[in-house]
């Protein structure tokens, strides 16, 4: 159901490559490509290390992932003209996911008591809140609060932490994105790219709380599924 919320939200308008190097007009639906990629490829890995029990979870993940590539190409649509003028939003926010850690089965075996899925059911509205009354340094002071409340309290909720990181970024940036739009009069066009895929992702939260739940007792075997499988983001410093 929420899949389709973040399809609604983010459909709101051939890729080649532009002359920017290493920015193209598809690093949306580029990175969702390399993760399905990448799931798919450890999909049978998780399921002969957890004797099965990973193959609901790998195939949500690579479904939602599908689904959420047909959004990335119309936000990539979207975003054209800032891309004419040299601003990439999305490739600035986003995170190759070459970077990813190489497959492992070595994580150590988690504590599967240590997991409570209520300690994170807060932060999607908690992050829309933020949002609504400091705009989007309120959002990343939010989402880094976040972060470091989780990263005290348990080793689980890696999608959630995922998504985190990466609203904390998108947030982080967007201030100086706008002003660059606005040299160019697309100011609002700048906006509308970054609320959407900002509010996309503050919404796929709902859905990263089912992701987190099916992982659990897999993680808890020293299987690192979700979180052994996403890049690590950085957050600049130095920005308000």
């Amino acid at each position: 159901m929420h899949i389709f919320l973040l399809l609604t939200t983010l459909f709101l308008g051939p890729s080649r490559l532009l002359a920017n190097p290493g920015k193209t007009d598809r690093c949306f639906s580029e990175h969702l490509r390399d993760a399905i990629a990448l799931n798919t490829e450890r999909r049978p890995l998780y399921a002969a290390g957890s004797g099965g029990k990973s193959e609901r979870l790998s195939g949500l993940l690579v479904a939602s992932e599908r689904v959420a590539l047909i959004a990335a190409v119309a936000l990539e649509a979207l975003e054209g003209p800032l891309r004419e003028g040299g601003i990439y939003i999305l490739c600035e926010d986003l995170v190759p996911m070459s970077l990813t850690p190489a497959f492992t089965t070595g994580m150590r075996p988690l504590d599967q008591n240590g997991y409570d899925p209520a300690v994170t059911k807060p932060v999607h509205q908690d992050l829309l809140e933020a949002w609504h009354v400091g705009g989007y340094p309120q959002l990343r002071r939010t989402s880094e609060d976040w972060l470091r409340d989780i990263g005290s309290a348990s080793p689980y909720h890696c999608m959630v932490r995922h998504l985190l990181e990466s609203i904390a970024r998108a947030a982080a940036l967007a201030p100086e994105q706008v002003e660059r739009a606005a040299l160019s009069g697309k100011r609002a066009l700048a906006t509308s790219v970054i609320d959407a895929f900002l509010y996309a992702q503050i919404k796929f939260i709902l859905l990263g709380y089912t992701f987190d739940n099916l992982a659990a007792p897999i993680q808890a075997e020293g299987l690192p599924i979700i979180c052994g499988d996403v890049p690590p983001i950085s957050v600049p410093s130095g920005l308000p």
